[in-house]
């Protein structure tokens, strides 16, 4: 039901449209337009489509077939607004924003190569008209056209350089062209842009994982090596073990002689498959860092020297995490994050209490 307010509007034109001259077919016009407004804003669309279609009958030329048009696409009449828009682009060739109206429909109706073509008009008709630019870029990745696709994004960004959207996509279009880094920087403009759009954060994640959610479950620990130590190995391999043939361990890239080490040891307790752990380049940039971190599934802790930082970057990140806190300061570090952060659930007695809560966590992931 419309609200008062509304209701009074759709009264008010209504009843002018009624009391209007026939021969007054100006005025005419624009009440019906604004009585399909009133109804448009009512969410009575189907009467804002018939108001609309008086204003086309009454002469009221391109800006009653727009109106029209708009109201059948919400209405889900997708050719009859096609329609529409192709008699407001005869009757206003030159007008950009027709264009671009008619390229929703196509875009709707499955047709991306004729969008292309009217968003591309669009953009030469007027070359500061963001919206248009950057939905030719969407279409032209649609196509599978990459290079059109950068190009329509780049015209955009010359009249905006702030625009976060065509930022985020210039990235994504450049890491399929296996362009990382040129990829890594729109993305880092673009977080500098919107520091809030948790799509860039994942997006940096694709690059420094190569995914976009690490394969199966991942346990982390992306810490130094000297925090590394063999009562670890044991409790993360128990902790492989228990946790099923889908589970990895993710660590951070190590010097040349650790790897092998490590991955021995690991054999020797029973994980033989070398998919089943993981080694992580370092990443230099802090975004990067963050949105890598965020993709693990728990945080697994070393016993003898807590995760500090790295901690609590994750538990940021909304990572859950286990530790098994010690005597000396530096074995307790992880488990005062854990309930400093309302999260000591997974502070635990003993490393084999560690290794069931582990096993726990994974299987209610």
């Amino acid at each position: 039901m419309a609200s008062p307010d509304v209701a009074q509007l759709i009264a008010s034109a209504a009843l002018a449209l009624r009391r209007t001259d026939a021969a007054d077919v100006r005025t005419r016009v624009a009440l019906a337009l604004r009585l399909g407004a009133a109804f448009e804003h009512g969410g009575q669309e189907i009467r804002a489509a018939r108001s609309f279609g008086l204003a086309v009958k009454l002469g009221g030329g391109t800006e009653a077939y727009m109106a029209l048009g708009m109201v059948l696409g919400r209405l889900q009449r997708a050719e009859q607004a096609r329609e529409a828009f192709l008699a407001a682009r005869a009757l206003s060739p030159g007008h950009a924003p027709t264009h671009r109206a008619l390229a929703l429909a196509e875009s709707f109706l499955g047709r991306p190569e004729h969008a292309a073509e009217a968003l591309g008009r669009a953009v030469r008709l007027m070359p500061t008209y963001e919206d248009a630019h950057f939905e030719l870029g969407l279409v032209h990745q649609r196509l599978e056209r990459p290079h059109a696709a950068l190009a329509a994004y780049d015209a955009l960004l010359a009249h905006n350089g702030r625009h976060a959207g065509a930022l985020t996509n210039r990235g994504t279009v450049l890491k399929e062209l296996s362009r990382a880094h040129e990829a890594h920087a729109a993305y880092l403009r673009a977080l500098l842009v919107a520091p809030t759009m948790g799509e860039i954060y994942n997006n940096l994640a694709v690059l420094a994982t190569g995914e976009l959610r690490l394969p199966e479950l991942a346990l982390r620990h992306i810490q130094d090596a000297y925090k590394l130590s063999r009562v670890a190995g044991e409790l993360w391999c128990a902790a492989l073990l228990r946790s099923g043939p889908d589970s990895r361990l993710w660590l951070l890239r190590q010097p040349d002689d650790a790897e092998p080490f490590l991955r021995a040891e690991l054999a020797a307790c029973g994980v033989h498959e070398r998919r089943r752990v993981m080694f992580a380049p370092m990443v230099a940039d802090i975004p990067g860092h963050l949105a890598r971190v965020a993709t693990a599934s728990l945080g697994v802790d070393t016993p003898e020297y807590n995760t500090h930082t790295t901690g609590s970057d994750a538990l940021w990140g909304g990572v859950p995490m286990v530790s098994a806190p010690g005597e000396p300061m530096a074995a307790r570090v992880a488990s005062s994050l854990l309930k400093a952060t309302a999260m000591s659930s997974g502070v635990v007695g003993g490393l084999k209490e560690y290794v069931d809560a582990v096993a726990a966590l994974v299987a209610a992931s």
